[in-house]
């Protein structure tokens, strides 16, 4: 897999945990 997808992946998960 990509890395730049997975640190895409990553920032969209850390914005949505940080509701």
């Amino acid at each position: 897999l990509p890395i730049a997808r997975r640190k895409s992946l990553q920032r969209f998960l850390e914005k949505r945990k940080g509701r």
